[in-house]
């Protein structure tokens, strides 16, 4: 009967240090994910501070804005006379 009991946490045992080191690979692939996603985001936080501060340089955010509507209009009106045909 003792051996039978032995066995069955032996059997429990190596199940629960199976998951145990399922576990620690996951651990360790989130791991490697989670510091991936952090220098990505550090990265774009960059970016992001470059491409604020150019838009700074450019003047206030209202001009910026309406730049670039004046800009759109220029595009729009450019495309269209060039793609007209000569009657």
């Amino acid at each position: 009967m003792w051996e039978l009991a032995r066995k069955t946490n032996r059997l429990k045992m190596d199940a629960l240090e199976t998951k145990k080191a399922q576990l620690a690979s996951q651990e360790a692939a989130m791991t490697r994910e989670l510091t991936h996603k952090n220098e990505e985001n550090r990265r774009y936080k960059t970016e992001q501070t470059v491409v604020l501060s150019q838009v700074w340089e450019l003047g206030h955010l209202e001009e910026v804005v309406n730049k670039a509507h004046l800009y759109d209009q220029l595009m729009e009106t450019t495309d269209s006379s060039s793609t007209r045909q000569p009657l």
